[in-house]
């Protein structure tokens, strides 16, 4: 009903959406639970995240900027989960990127 209404009203809708009710899906990279009430990182987003944060432990204490407010940015898409542990968690990195 809602697919038919959205056609009707002239809007378009995406081949990636999805009409059926479900309880877990992934929403803004973020895996979303409703049956046992859970937010949840996908693992590729935490290889990626253990990758990054790899890279700049080894790049040490030859840092660039940029990639610092990357890995950065990235916690930060996870606050959803994270909450305000990733506020925490980058606290130190707004520090550093402060000091350049």
């Amino acid at each position: 009903m809602v697919k038919s209404d959205s056609l009707n009203s002239g809007w378009r809708c995406n081949e990636k959406s999805i009409w059926e009710p479900r309880q877990l899906g992934e929403w803004l990279g973020v895996i979303t639970d409703t049956a046992r009430m859970l937010l949840v990182v996908p693992e590729k987003k935490i290889v990626e995240l253990k990758s990054f944060l790899t890279e700049l432990i080894n790049d040490f204490p030859n840092l660039k900027v940029k990639r610092v407010v990357s890995v950065s940015g990235f916690v930060i898409s996870l606050s959803l989960v994270l909450l305000p542990v990733a506020r925490l968690l980058t606290r130190q990195i707004y520090f550093f990127i402060n000091l350049r």
